[in-house]
């Protein structure tokens, strides 16, 4: 946060200065640093395990069709450091490409 009321000024007077400003915001809540962070917070990993278990269970019965398994992360790929309580991952390990463009039914 403190990035953000030190850069504004700054921002604010340059060209773009709204989708600049947009942009810096949109990358401090990515990195956890627009609003502190709660150490008591449930880990990251913590959720990460109940999402696999819940893909078991869909294996299971037969709602999808196989499990991949992606490579982990890379120290390479992290191009920043991340809240203690936070962790990477890929966005296939946690969801599922249903392949369809248009919701079967509305919400």
């Amino acid at each position: 946060m403190n990035m953000l009321l030190e850069a504004f000024d700054r921002l604010a007077e340059t060209p773009n200065a709204v989708a600049r400003l947009r942009e810096l915001v949109l990358q401090l809540a990515v990195q956890g640093r627009l609003v502190p962070q709660d150490p008591a917070d449930e880990p990251a990993s913590a959720l990460l395990e109940q999402i696999k278990q819940e893909q078991l269970l869909l294996l299971k019965q037969k709602v999808i069709p196989k499990l991949r398994i992606h490579a982990g992360i890379t120290v390479h790929e992290m191009p920043y450091q991340l809240p203690a309580t936070w962790i990477w991952t890929r966005v296939a390990d946690i969801g599922h490409d249903w392949g369809q463009k248009v919701p079967d039914q509305p919400f």
